[in-house]
């Protein structure tokens, strides 16, 4: 009889664990990890559904994603936060400050596949404050999005990422006060065009398309285009030194195209492959610091048009590049063998990739790599 007790205390225990552990897993399976933004909260059913980018980060939890559907999304937060080292009022169209990944280029009728090139999600925060802030302690995916109309006196008026973990993808940051702040970030930039920031501001002295202040930075095909004063600026935070690899960059339209801010003792680290110059004055670098480039090219990149940063057959941007991870450019071209510098690809039916691959070989090659 004890034998046959203990067996049913036994199964009984089994029994109100699994119930407990399914009571308890029931509740969080039901809760979505991702997260849907349209405007005027119309999903097309998809649920989650929110009416702004803020609503939607607000409710998701670190690991979540958030997919957002064609639009323009000009809903600003003001809040308390620490950037830059100093407390402020800080005013954002968006402000992430947990591990999410953040994805445009959907519709209403397609939550699964983006096609931000023809379905463009804008944040648009109408000169009131930044696009985007990011102070993350986890990290943040933000990819095919563009942001424009950004104000800030304390730079990074379209983006400011502070002492976080980024990836920034297949984005376009333009037309604000100035484009990229980095601070302290380890950061990925991939097929990035930070173009026109030159938007008047009384505080705002020297325009500047991306910033880096301390922090590690790595970037494959960059668009720094027309940003007024300078086009990448690298400087030590504190102790701290900055640094900076680019590869297959486009840097043109800007008073100074590189400017470095450092000392023989503790200079910023600069390392870039393949770029292309097109400025009044290249760079402006102290005596004691040292630069580590390769495949310099000087020449207007003769881009297709007026804030059309694409290239034109003639550009000599054109199968330039180095070895590249990136299989296509910000619109989904597919890369050559030899890729073009800057965030685009000439897409050319004569180009080495169509000459000399043969089909079976580009049929292998037409599934879209991961990074």
């Amino acid at each position: 009889m004890r034998i046959w007790s203990l067996l049913l205390a036994f199964a009984l225990s089994v029994a109100l664990f699994w119930l407990f552990a399914w009571g308890v897993a029931a509740p969080a399976a039901a809760l979505s990890t991702i997260h849907h933004v349209a405007p005027g909260g119309n999903c097309g059913g998809a649920t989650p559904c929110y009416a702004t980018l803020q609503a939607a980060i607000n409710a998701a939890v670190a690991g979540n994603e958030v997919r957002v559907a064609q639009g323009v999304y000009v809903a600003v937060t003001t809040r308390q936060h620490t950037l830059g080292g100093s407390l402020q009022t800080i005013t954002q169209a968006v402000f992430i400050n947990k591990g999410l990944t953040v994805r445009g280029g959907y519709t209403i009728t397609g939550w699964t596949t983006p096609q931000p090139a023809s379905y463009p999600t804008v944040i648009d925060p109408q000169g009131q404050g930044r696009g985007v802030v990011i102070v993350s302690p986890n990290p943040v995916t933000l990819e095919g999005m563009t942001i424009v109309n950004g104000y800030a006196e304390g730079g990074g008026g379209g983006l400011y990422a502070d002492g976080s973990a980024v990836v920034i993808r297949d984005c376009y940051i333009m037309s604000s006060t100035d484009g990229l702040m980095l601070w302290n970030n380890h950061a990925t930039l991939i097929n990035t065009v930070i173009a026109a920031n030159a938007m008047t501001g009384p505080a705002v002295i020297t325009r500047t398309g991306l910033a880096v202040r301390g922090g590690e930075v790595q970037a494959w095909h960059t668009t720094l285009a027309g940003n007024g004063g300078v086009g990448l600026w690298v400087q030590n935070l504190g102790e701290s030194p900055a640094y900076v690899a680019m590869t297959n960059t486009i840097v043109a339209g800007h008073q100074v195209g590189l400017r470095v801010v450092g000392n023989i003792e503790n200079h910023p680290i600069v390392r870039l492959v393949a770029t292309l110059w097109a400025n009044i004055q290249q760079t402006d670098i102290p005596v004691d610091v040292q630069i580590i480039n390769s495949r310099d090219y000087i020449g207007s990149p003769d881009f297709m048009g007026a804030g059309d940063y694409r290239l034109t057959a003639t550009s000599p941007a054109r199968n330039r590049g180095s070895y590249s991870p990136v299989r296509y450019d910000i619109i989904s071209v597919r890369r050559d063998p030899l890729p073009d510098l800057g965030a685009y690809e000439f897409d050319d039916p004569e180009s080495i990739r169509q000459v000399f691959f043969p089909l079976v070989m580009r049929k292998a090659m037409s599934v879209k790599a991961n990074y």
